[in-house]
């Protein structure tokens, strides 16, 4: 049985796991990490480049933004430009993660310091936060947002 990472959804599967054998709670290794970095990079790479053919193909002709076969030219672009945003934050990650190997703190959280399951490292490979430091980070943030949006309306 091969397992494979989880990834979103419109990408599929990353990188097949041999090395777990099935077991789960198997923390990555850094082979494990090179492999996910570099098919992150070429999901980035892949998508960069269908991003600039979408606008050198748009911008040589009138742009009528309705395309019969389906969605209007600008919606396909900003979709694209959208997953290439996030595969260029993938990549980010796992070069962070990658560094953190290096350093000997992967697996370890960067907000309480203490160890971050294996199981969470296995589903979220480039992960720095245990769950209870990201549910505390994400709730932050959206609390900093709110406070902004706020004082952007006066």
């Amino acid at each position: 049985m091969v397992l494979t990472w989880p990834s979103v959804p419109q990408w599929g599967p990353v990188v097949s796991r041999s090395s777990c054998s099935g077991i789960l709670g198997v923390m990555p290794t850094a082979a494990d990490l090179a492999s996910l970095l570099a098919a992150a990079r070429q999901r980035a790479v892949d998508l960069g480049l269908e991003l600039r053919d979408l606008k050198t193909a748009t911008a040589e002709g009138p742009d009528d933004e309705h395309d019969p076969e389906g969605a209007t030219i600008g919606f396909e672009r900003a979709r694209v430009a959208g997953i290439f945003e996030r595969a260029c934050a993938e990549v980010s990650a796992f070069e962070e993660a990658t560094r953190r190997v290096r350093n000997g703190t992967y697996g370890r959280c960067a907000g309480c310091g203490q160890p971050v399951p294996a199981e969470r490292l296995e589903a979220l490979p480039a992960t720095d936060r245990c769950v209870a430091c990201a549910s505390r980070r994400l709730r932050d943030e959206a609390a900093s947002r709110q406070i902004m949006s706020r004082c952007s309306q006066r």
